[in-house]
């Protein structure tokens, strides 16, 4: 698998203009260009897509821009208590501006409790307040990650060298397993744990 981007941002169409709200639609930016482009990925549903879809050229929200989520982070919550991450915990995406609990925004990556990904908590789910753990910053790098996100190159597609991600491509966040993988320019390996992104 390759390095791809780890920027998320959300398109401002909520009433609380300026600032991420639950009426916004968050995207995954594979080119981290700032605007809704071919083939970035949904993570929460907008317009009957599901999350993890690509955008199409013809989707409604095409070139809309984005906005960056400020002070986030891909955190799990330790369900079994075991200090790591494992097949058994939850992961958010998470607004780390009010502490390390889940809170009214925070967007599922993963199934909990009958809540499926790309849905949003509110403060009366059961998960809301449960602690988390950090995993990966987003659109910062003050988090060591233990994630990253990767691509496999379905196709084989290169340009110039470097490995052109495309429709066809599966996105993955990938458990980072050893020191090595911590370099871009090592392929890592799909593995247990690692969480599909894209469908």
């Amino acid at each position: 698998m390759n390095y791809c981007c780890h920027n998320f941002g959300f398109i401002d169409i909520g009433e609380e203009k300026g600032a991420y709200d639950n009426d916004d639609p968050v995207y995954l930016d594979m080119d981290e260009d700032r605007i809704i482009s071919i083939d970035d990925i949904r993570i929460t549903p907008f317009a009957g897509f599901f999350p993890g879809s690509k955008v199409a050229r013809t989707d409604i929200e095409i070139n809309a821009p984005l906005e960056p989520l400020i002070n986030w982070s891909i955190a799990y919550s330790d369900l079994n208590g075991d200090n790591t991450y494992s097949l058994q915990d939850s992961i958010y995406l998470h607004n780390r501006s009010f502490g390390n609990q889940i809170l009214s925004g925070d967007i599922r990556l993963t199934i909990f409790g009958g809540f499926l990904p790309g849905t949003r908590v509110i403060n009366t789910h059961p998960d809301a307040n449960l602690p988390v753990i950090n995993l990966m910053s987003i659109n910062s790098r003050d988090v060591i990650d233990e994630v990253a996100i990767l691509f496999y190159n379905t196709n084989g597609n290169y340009i110039k060298g470097l490995p052109k991600y495309d429709r066809t491509d599966a996105v993955y966040l990938h458990i980072i397993a050893s020191e090595k993988e911590r370099n871009s320019e090592t392929l890592g390996l799909v593995g247990a744990n690692d969480l599909r992104l894209s469908i």
